[in-house]
């Protein structure tokens, strides 16, 4: 059994659209899909405004993981820190820039079922996923 994360979201109008949403192996992440389109909408508006086109739902998941690594960044340096003003300080002038090159192109079909375990599988079945154990499948 094996899964590819990204089959979910990568289509041009909405994951609900391609029906992928639907399966069971996704039901935990229809509360992020809700948060993300709502997000997808707000950046299109805006572009929309100055004459841009829409983002695709590929660079929408980009931006939103450089969006929770850097907020998890300021976080666990906040947290660690005696002090929270030292740690903003600390997140915010020594945080490690990653640029973030958009133009991804979003899949116009929907790919075939992916198995993803769901969140409270035993461990035997994500790590048999993760291929850190002997699987019947083949990694590309």
């Amino acid at each position: 059994m094996s899964f590819n994360c990204m089959l979910l979201l990568n289509t041009p109008t909405s994951p609900s659209r391609r029906g992928e949403i639907n399966r069971p192996e996704y039901a935990d992440l229809k509360p992020l899909v809700a948060k993300l389109t709502t997000a997808k909408q707000a950046i299109d508006e805006g572009a929309a405004s100055v004459g841009q086109a829409p983002i695709t739902w590929a660079d929408t998941i980009v931006v939103a993981g450089k969006v929770a690594t850097e907020l998890s960044w300021v976080d666990i340096k906040i947290k660690r820190a005696a002090l929270e003003s030292g740690g903003r300080t600390i997140a915010e002038q020594f945080g490690t820039e990653f640029p973030l090159q958009l133009g991804r192109l979003d899949a116009t079909e929907p790919d075939a079922a992916s198995g993803l375990p769901s969140f409270d599988a035993p461990v035997e079945e994500i790590t048999v996923c993760g291929g850190l154990v002997n699987c019947d499948h083949t990694r590309e």
